[in-house]
């Protein structure tokens, strides 16, 4: 069950970001900062989905992209849907990533900002703090 719950939340994810860059002219200048090939999947590969993005478009294909920029790498598709599954539980995160659950390659600028990108679509909608007059 969790293995088909990775899949979906993979192939959701590209539909979220199209729809957030639709919705959110900031979201969308976002995706403009950078032409990336982002791969997440299972580290046995048997469940994994690319993305490209590029001039702020977003591309996706399942299986491995032999040129990925960043590769985030879960133990096994029950960890990648947990720590998938928002609203992001940013202790449940580091807890993988300190116990090799979880993983990203590649450089860590473009890592970051991929998984800061992907964080940002929970935040579209809604307000922070106080409107001012000024």
């Amino acid at each position: 069950m969790n293995a088909i719950r990775f899949k979906v939340i993979l192939f959701g994810l590209a539909q979220l970001l199209r729809t957030a860059a639709k919705v959110d002219s900031s979201f969308a200048s976002r995706l403009k900062e950078r032409n990336i090939i982002a791969q997440i999947q299972v580290k046995d590969g048997s469940i994994s989905r690319y993305y490209i993005i590029k001039d702020g478009r977003v591309k996706t294909g399942k299986g491995i992209h032999p040129d990925a920029d960043v590769r985030v790498i879960f133990r096994d598709a029950s960890v990648g849907a947990r720590i998938l599954t928002p609203p992001t539980d940013y202790l449940a995160q580091i807890n993988a990533m300190k116990s090799f659950q979880m993983q990203a390659e590649g450089d860590d600028a473009t890592a970051s900002w991929f998984m800061e990108t992907v964080s940002m679509m929970q935040a579209i909608g809604t307000r922070t703090g106080t409107p001012m007059k000024d």
